[in-house]
């Protein structure tokens, strides 16, 4: 999944993917190009406001250009002549479908999934809290959660698990943290990074519950680990964090 943050929309295929089945694509192109409140307005005079109205309805609230949603519609709407001055329910919710369409097209699927995600875990009570305790501010979370996306950890109940087992693992191990993540107590080599978080997250999905559930199997997994970490002290202190971390995301 390409989940990179830091590319744009494309208003036209936002466009085209909002209107795919009411608009004719190829007439309203030209209009659509320039991007602009004038391309939708001019393509409502063209196919009328019944049409572009909510569409451009669709796209304020999906851009979250909420101020002005409501000035395009009536734009829209006056060009076309259809709506008057009103907006019904009925066109509301129209409008609201609209701009998932019009934000899918314009994201690109997997942008706008991973923004979905984002949204969601950020609003999750457990992840957001978790991570503050870990000294991730709000754009932290997002760069983290794109992370774990972009080393296949694309389901919300397995990136909270992760970040919560983390928490109860420096807690265990009297870890603390400043507001910008700095280890205020406890040992830092202890503390958990999240590019460590994120290798123990797939290293949790490469190992099977009923695998990890069979004591005599798990021990192998691990003596295995060791070995392959060159049997070291180092190596039994990894063996030991992903023992607790990964016991914990499995047993959550």
């Amino acid at each position: 999944m390409n989940v990179n943050a830091g590319q744009g929309p494309n208003i036209w295929n936002g466009v085209v993917e909002a209107g795919r089945d009411r608009i004719n694509k190829k007439a309203i192109k030209g209009f659509v190009k320039r991007n602009s409140k004038r391309a939708l307005v001019g393509a409502g005079k063209a196919f009328g406001g019944a049409v572009l109205g909510t569409t451009a309805l669709g796209v304020g609230v999906a851009t979250g250009d909420l101020k002005n949603a409501a000035t395009y519609a009536a734009a829209g709407a006056a060009a076309g002549g259809k709506l008057g001055g009103r907006v019904t329910t009925r066109g509301m919710n129209e409008a609201i479908r609209t701009g998932s369409a019009f934000k899918k097209g314009a994201l690109g699927g997997d942008e706008y999934k991973a923004r979905q995600i984002i949204t969601d875990l950020k609003d999750d009570r457990d992840f957001a809290s978790a991570c503050r305790e870990a000294g991730i501010d709000s754009d932290g979370q997002e760069a983290l959660i794109r992370q774990f996306m972009s080393n296949g950890i694309t389901d919300k109940e397995d990136i909270t698990k992760a970040v919560l087992a983390r928490r109860n693992y420096e807690r265990q191990s009297g870890i603390k943290r400043d507001e910008n993540g700095n280890v205020t107590q406890g040992d830092p080599d202890s503390a958990i990074s999240n590019e460590d978080l994120i290798d123990l997250a797939v290293f949790n999905q490469s190992v099977s519950d009923s695998a990890w559930g069979d004591p005599t199997k798990r021990q192998q997994i691990l003596d295995g680990l060791y070995q392959r970490l060159g049997s070291t002290p180092e190596a039994q202190r990894t063996v030991e964090r992903v023992n607790s971390v990964v016991s914990s995301i499995k047993n959550s």
